[in-house]
Protein backbone atom coordinates (compact mmCIF):
# COMPACT_ATOMS: atom_id res chain seq x y z
CA UNK A 1 0.00 0.00 0.00
CA UNK A 2 1.58 3.22 -0.93
CA UNK A 3 2.02 5.98 2.07
CA UNK A 4 -1.41 7.60 1.90
CA UNK A 5 -1.83 11.36 1.28
CA UNK A 6 1.14 12.51 3.48
CA UNK A 7 -0.10 16.24 3.23
CA UNK A 8 -0.31 17.45 6.95
CA UNK A 9 1.72 19.95 8.63
CA UNK A 10 3.14 19.87 12.14
CA UNK A 11 1.61 17.50 14.62
CA UNK A 12 1.63 19.38 17.52
CA UNK A 13 0.66 22.51 15.17
CA UNK A 14 -2.35 20.58 14.22
CA UNK A 15 -3.36 18.91 17.38
CA UNK A 16 -3.28 22.46 19.07
CA UNK A 17 -5.29 23.51 16.24
CA UNK A 18 -8.54 21.09 16.70
CA UNK A 19 -7.94 21.78 20.58
CA UNK A 20 -11.01 24.14 21.68
CA UNK A 21 -9.97 27.29 22.94
CA UNK A 22 -10.31 29.32 25.62
CA UNK A 23 -12.59 32.71 25.18
CA UNK A 24 -10.66 35.54 24.21
CA UNK A 25 -10.84 38.61 25.57
CA UNK A 26 -12.89 41.00 23.72
CA UNK A 27 -10.87 43.13 21.37
CA UNK A 28 -11.39 46.54 20.45
CA UNK A 29 -12.87 47.84 17.00
CA UNK A 30 -9.74 49.17 16.23
CA UNK A 31 -7.88 46.04 16.38
CA UNK A 32 -8.11 43.67 13.20
CA UNK A 33 -6.18 40.41 12.90
CA UNK A 34 -4.79 39.63 9.70
CA UNK A 35 -5.61 35.93 8.48
CA UNK A 36 -2.94 34.90 5.40
CA UNK A 37 -3.86 32.44 2.93
CA UNK A 38 -1.05 30.37 4.94
CA UNK A 39 -2.68 30.25 7.78
CA UNK A 40 -6.13 28.80 6.00
CA UNK A 41 -4.04 26.13 4.11
CA UNK A 42 -2.81 24.93 7.17
CA UNK A 43 -6.25 25.22 9.34
CA UNK A 44 -7.15 23.48 5.97
CA UNK A 45 -4.60 20.85 6.85
CA UNK A 46 -5.45 20.37 10.71
CA UNK A 47 -9.29 19.38 9.58
CA UNK A 48 -7.97 17.28 6.43
CA UNK A 49 -5.60 15.36 9.56
CA UNK A 50 -8.67 15.40 12.19
CA UNK A 51 -10.77 13.85 9.22
CA UNK A 52 -8.15 11.23 8.33
CA UNK A 53 -7.12 10.10 11.51
CA UNK A 54 -11.43 9.50 11.81
CA UNK A 55 -11.20 7.42 8.94
CA UNK A 56 -13.91 9.71 7.03
CA UNK A 57 -12.87 9.05 3.20
CA UNK A 58 -15.99 10.84 2.61
CA UNK A 59 -15.27 14.12 4.49
CA UNK A 60 -11.50 13.58 2.91
CA UNK A 61 -13.30 13.76 -0.84
CA UNK A 62 -14.84 16.98 -0.34
CA UNK A 63 -11.31 18.51 0.21
CA UNK A 64 -10.37 17.15 -3.26
CA UNK A 65 -11.63 18.97 -6.33
CA UNK A 66 -13.97 16.82 -8.37
CA UNK A 67 -10.50 16.59 -11.21
CA UNK A 68 -7.81 16.27 -8.42
CA UNK A 69 -4.78 14.53 -9.53
CA UNK A 70 -2.91 12.28 -7.13
CA UNK A 71 0.20 10.45 -7.90
CA UNK A 72 2.91 8.44 -6.32
CA UNK A 73 5.74 7.78 -7.53
CA UNK A 74 7.14 5.43 -5.31
CA UNK A 75 4.68 2.46 -6.81
CA UNK A 76 3.75 4.44 -10.11
CA UNK A 77 0.05 4.95 -9.08
CA UNK A 78 -2.30 7.33 -10.17
CA UNK A 79 -5.84 8.55 -9.29
CA UNK A 80 -7.95 10.72 -11.03
CA UNK A 81 -11.06 12.76 -9.47
CA UNK A 82 -12.41 13.14 -5.97
CA UNK A 83 -14.79 10.14 -6.17
CA UNK A 84 -11.59 7.91 -7.26
CA UNK A 85 -9.76 9.22 -5.01
CA UNK A 86 -12.56 8.19 -1.78
CA UNK A 87 -12.86 5.12 -2.99
CA UNK A 88 -9.48 4.64 -2.50
CA UNK A 89 -8.87 6.03 0.71
CA UNK A 90 -12.09 3.83 1.87
CA UNK A 91 -10.16 0.82 0.83
CA UNK A 92 -7.23 2.22 2.54
CA UNK A 93 -9.06 2.53 6.14
CA UNK A 94 -10.71 -1.00 5.45
CA UNK A 95 -7.45 -2.64 4.96
CA UNK A 96 -5.63 -0.74 7.52
CA UNK A 97 -7.88 -0.18 10.25
CA UNK A 98 -6.32 2.35 13.09
CA UNK A 99 -4.11 4.07 10.47
CA UNK A 100 -3.09 7.70 11.42
CA UNK A 101 -0.89 10.50 9.96
CA UNK A 102 1.28 13.20 11.05
CA UNK A 103 3.78 14.77 9.26
CA UNK A 104 4.51 18.75 8.29
CA UNK A 105 4.90 21.18 5.58
CA UNK A 106 8.45 22.47 4.80
CA UNK A 107 7.53 25.08 2.51
CA UNK A 108 4.78 27.19 1.32
CA UNK A 109 4.74 29.54 -1.83
CA UNK A 110 2.04 31.39 -3.47
CA UNK A 111 1.60 30.75 -6.97
CA UNK A 112 -0.87 33.23 -7.65
CA UNK A 113 -4.10 34.56 -6.18
CA UNK A 114 -6.38 31.33 -4.64
CA UNK A 115 -3.21 28.95 -5.52
CA UNK A 116 -0.90 27.99 -3.40
CA UNK A 117 2.11 24.99 -3.50
CA UNK A 118 3.12 23.03 -0.69
CA UNK A 119 6.37 20.39 -0.10
CA UNK A 120 6.93 18.48 3.28
CA UNK A 121 6.86 15.18 4.56
CA UNK A 122 4.16 13.07 6.45
CA UNK A 123 4.35 9.90 8.00
CA UNK A 124 1.79 7.29 8.40
CA UNK A 125 1.56 4.71 11.10
CA UNK A 126 -0.15 1.98 12.45
CA UNK A 127 -0.03 -0.20 16.01
CA UNK A 128 2.63 -3.07 15.56
CA UNK A 129 3.79 -2.02 11.80
CA UNK A 130 7.02 -0.13 11.15
CA UNK A 131 5.82 3.87 10.23
CA UNK A 132 6.45 5.16 6.08
CA UNK A 133 7.21 8.30 5.61
CA UNK A 134 7.05 9.98 2.46
CA UNK A 135 7.95 13.25 1.02
CA UNK A 136 5.39 15.27 -1.01
CA UNK A 137 4.22 18.46 -3.32
CA UNK A 138 0.57 19.20 -3.91
CA UNK A 139 -1.04 22.57 -5.22
CA UNK A 140 -4.02 23.63 -3.12
CA UNK A 141 -6.52 26.19 -4.33
CA UNK A 142 -9.17 27.95 -3.23
CA UNK A 143 -12.85 27.74 -4.54
CA UNK A 144 -16.35 28.08 -3.52
CA UNK A 145 -16.25 25.53 -1.19
CA UNK A 146 -13.14 26.70 0.68
CA UNK A 147 -9.47 25.29 0.03
CA UNK A 148 -9.20 22.16 -1.67
CA UNK A 149 -6.47 19.91 -2.98
CA UNK A 150 -6.18 20.53 -6.77
CA UNK A 151 -2.30 17.72 -7.35
CA UNK A 152 -0.57 15.38 -4.84
CA UNK A 153 2.36 13.93 -5.50
CA UNK A 154 4.28 11.51 -3.34
CA UNK A 155 8.03 10.43 -3.04
CA UNK A 156 9.90 8.08 -1.71
CA UNK A 157 12.48 9.25 1.01
CA UNK A 158 16.12 8.81 -0.52
CA UNK A 159 17.71 5.73 1.14
CA UNK A 160 21.02 6.28 2.45
CA UNK A 161 23.19 3.35 1.90
CA UNK A 162 24.68 2.01 4.81
CA UNK A 163 29.13 1.97 4.70
CA UNK A 164 28.46 -1.42 5.00
CA UNK A 165 26.67 -1.21 1.45
CA UNK A 166 29.56 0.85 -0.09
CA UNK A 167 32.10 -1.90 1.49
CA UNK A 168 31.21 -5.30 0.67
CA UNK A 169 32.53 -5.81 -2.51
CA UNK A 170 35.67 -5.61 -0.06
CA UNK A 171 34.18 -8.22 2.11
CA UNK A 172 36.01 -11.17 0.17
CA UNK A 173 39.20 -9.37 1.58
CA UNK A 174 38.57 -11.33 5.06
CA UNK A 175 40.81 -13.29 6.27
CA UNK A 176 44.62 -13.93 6.39
CA UNK A 177 46.81 -13.12 3.39
CA UNK A 178 50.72 -12.87 3.07
CA UNK A 179 52.79 -11.55 0.11
CA UNK A 180 54.41 -14.02 -2.37
CA UNK A 181 57.80 -12.75 -2.56
CA UNK A 182 61.54 -13.53 -1.45
CA UNK A 183 62.62 -9.54 -0.08
CA UNK A 184 60.19 -10.34 3.12
CA UNK A 185 57.43 -12.16 4.97
CA UNK A 186 54.37 -9.83 5.01
CA UNK A 187 51.40 -11.53 6.53
CA UNK A 188 48.08 -9.14 6.10
CA UNK A 189 44.65 -9.95 8.26
CA UNK A 190 41.61 -8.06 7.22
CA UNK A 191 38.53 -7.94 9.45
CA UNK A 192 35.39 -6.01 9.84
CA UNK A 193 35.04 -3.33 12.56
CA UNK A 194 32.66 -3.04 14.94
CA UNK A 195 28.81 -2.74 13.21
CA UNK A 196 30.56 -3.31 9.65
CA UNK A 197 31.01 0.07 8.90
CA UNK A 198 34.90 -0.19 8.91
CA UNK A 199 37.20 -2.50 7.14
CA UNK A 200 40.72 -3.09 9.56
CA UNK A 201 43.76 -4.33 7.92
CA UNK A 202 46.52 -5.64 10.17
CA UNK A 203 50.29 -6.28 9.01
CA UNK A 204 53.64 -7.20 10.06
CA UNK A 205 56.41 -6.99 7.69
CA UNK A 206 60.02 -8.94 9.04
CA UNK A 207 63.40 -8.79 6.75
CA UNK A 208 66.32 -9.67 7.29
CA UNK A 209 68.26 -5.88 7.67
CA UNK A 210 65.19 -4.16 9.46
CA UNK A 211 63.51 -4.12 12.16
CA UNK A 212 60.51 -6.00 12.59
CA UNK A 213 57.07 -3.55 11.29
CA UNK A 214 53.24 -3.58 12.17
CA UNK A 215 50.82 -1.75 10.85
CA UNK A 216 46.85 -0.75 11.09
CA UNK A 217 45.26 0.30 7.86
CA UNK A 218 41.83 1.16 8.30
CA UNK A 219 39.28 1.32 5.31
CA UNK A 220 35.84 3.06 5.20
CA UNK A 221 33.64 5.09 2.65
CA UNK A 222 33.20 8.96 2.70
CA UNK A 223 29.88 9.63 2.59
CA UNK A 224 30.33 13.44 1.61
CA UNK A 225 33.17 13.02 -1.01
CA UNK A 226 31.47 9.78 -2.08
CA UNK A 227 34.40 7.11 -2.21
CA UNK A 228 36.72 4.98 -0.48
CA UNK A 229 39.15 6.31 1.79
CA UNK A 230 41.56 4.66 3.72
CA UNK A 231 43.86 5.69 6.93
CA UNK A 232 46.99 4.28 8.04
CA UNK A 233 49.43 3.75 10.87
CA UNK A 234 52.28 1.82 11.37
CA UNK A 235 54.79 1.31 14.97
CA UNK A 236 57.49 3.44 13.55
CA UNK A 237 55.08 6.25 14.01
CA UNK A 238 54.56 6.99 10.28
CA UNK A 239 51.00 7.73 9.32
CA UNK A 240 48.91 8.34 6.46
CA UNK A 241 45.57 8.43 4.35
CA UNK A 242 44.10 7.57 0.86
CA UNK A 243 41.89 7.92 -1.62
CA UNK A 244 40.15 5.19 -3.50
CA UNK A 245 38.41 4.68 -6.95
CA UNK A 246 37.38 1.75 -9.27
CA UNK A 247 39.03 1.34 -13.01
CA UNK A 248 36.98 -1.76 -14.09
CA UNK A 249 38.63 -5.22 -12.43
CA UNK A 250 41.01 -2.63 -10.82
CA UNK A 251 41.24 -0.48 -7.64
CA UNK A 252 43.34 2.53 -7.30
CA UNK A 253 44.68 4.27 -4.48
CA UNK A 254 46.44 7.34 -4.24
CA UNK A 255 48.55 7.72 -0.95
CA UNK A 256 50.14 10.24 1.48
CA UNK A 257 51.94 9.80 4.67
CA UNK A 258 53.85 11.11 6.75
CA UNK A 259 57.07 10.08 7.81
CA UNK A 260 59.23 9.79 11.25
CA UNK A 261 61.17 12.25 10.77
CA UNK A 262 58.71 14.88 9.43
CA UNK A 263 59.12 13.92 5.71
CA UNK A 264 56.63 13.42 3.34
CA UNK A 265 56.07 10.41 0.73
CA UNK A 266 53.53 9.70 -2.24
CA UNK A 267 52.41 6.82 -4.18
CA UNK A 268 49.78 5.34 -6.18
CA UNK A 269 49.06 1.64 -5.42
CA UNK A 270 47.01 -0.98 -7.87
CA UNK A 271 45.18 -3.94 -6.45
CA UNK A 272 44.01 -6.59 -8.76
CA UNK A 273 41.49 -9.18 -8.08
CA UNK A 274 42.66 -12.25 -9.53
CA UNK A 275 40.29 -14.15 -7.89
CA UNK A 276 38.71 -15.09 -4.38
CA UNK A 277 42.08 -16.16 -3.24
CA UNK A 278 44.90 -14.04 -5.16
CA UNK A 279 45.72 -10.16 -5.57
CA UNK A 280 47.98 -8.58 -7.93
CA UNK A 281 49.25 -5.20 -6.02
CA UNK A 282 51.72 -2.68 -8.12
CA UNK A 283 53.17 0.79 -6.53
CA UNK A 284 53.97 3.02 -8.72
CA UNK A 285 54.62 6.81 -8.87
CA UNK A 286 56.39 6.58 -5.13
CA UNK A 287 58.34 9.64 -3.88
CA UNK A 288 59.93 10.92 -1.03
CA UNK A 289 60.26 14.30 -0.08
CA UNK A 290 59.12 15.60 -3.64
CA UNK A 291 62.29 13.17 -4.94
CA UNK A 292 60.91 10.15 -7.35
CA UNK A 293 61.30 6.62 -6.42
CA UNK A 294 62.15 3.48 -8.35
CA UNK A 295 58.71 1.51 -8.72
CA UNK A 296 58.55 -2.05 -7.39
CA UNK A 297 57.67 -4.91 -9.75
CA UNK A 298 53.86 -6.22 -8.68
CA UNK A 299 53.56 -8.38 -6.08
CA UNK A 300 51.35 -11.37 -5.45
CA UNK A 301 48.96 -11.35 -2.88
CA UNK A 302 47.66 -14.95 -1.87
CA UNK A 303 44.98 -15.87 0.77
CA UNK A 304 46.21 -18.01 3.66
CA UNK A 305 43.93 -21.39 4.06
CA UNK A 306 42.93 -22.10 7.83
CA UNK A 307 41.80 -25.19 8.79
Amino acid sequence: MRITLGIVFSAVAMTASCQAQPAAAPVAETETKSVTPGDEVKAFFGNYLEAFNKGDADALAKMWTTDAIWTSDADGSSTEGSEAIAAELKAVFTEAPGLKIAGQIDRVHPVTDGVISIEGQATTSRRDVEPATSSFAAIVVKSANGWQLASVREFAPPVIDTPYEKLKEFEFLVGDWQDDTDAATINTTFRWGAGQSFLVRSYTVESEDAEPLQGTQVIGWDPRAQTVRSWSFDSIGAFGEGTWSRAGDEWVGRLTQILPDGGAASATQVIRRVDDNTLEVATVGREVNGEPQPSADPVRVVRVKTE
